[in-house]
């Protein structure tokens, strides 16, 4: 398992992932440009979201098991929820001013990876319950 997370500027970037079951969460701010990715190799679902100035693009699939995309842009505000009810998996990324929010779980094998950034400040929490791995980072 590894998780990394470190603020340089307004730049953010969050890197977690568990090698047993192929989860991975990528989420960054780069300037006012957010980038969520968040996928597992396993039962095959990938969750893409970014802006780029004010221009926002989403795309999430699942190969398989039932998987709905909710993308959408307000001003400066970008909401990006993907989830699937087969294997319970829920991505959930927002911005609201410059504050940058990502939360992806799954409930079938535990993973739950948070990392936000309020301010110029930046908190990573990813933990899987079934493998007993925590990672918190400030």
């Amino acid at each position: 398992m590894m998780s990394l997370a470190y603020t340089s500027d307004y730049k953010m970037t969050s890197l977690a992932y568990t090698s047993g079951y192929k989860m991975t969460s990528l989420a960054y701010t780069s300037g006012y440009k957010m980038t969520s990715l968040a996928y597992t190799s396993g039962y095959k679902m990938t969750s893409l979201a970014y802006t780029s100035g004010y221009k926002m693009t989403s795309l999430a699939y699942t190969s398989g098991y039932k998987m709905t995309s909710l993308a959408y842009t307000s001003g400066y505000k970008m909401t990006s929820l993907a989830y699937t009810s087969g294997y319970k998996m829920t991505s959930l990324a927002y911005t609201s001013g410059y504050k940058m929010t990502s939360l992806a779980y799954t409930s079938g094998y535990k993973m739950t990876s948070l990392a936000y950034t309020s301010g110029y400040k930046m908190t990573s929490l990813a933990y899987t319950s079934g493998y007993n791995m925590k990672s918190m980072t400030h």
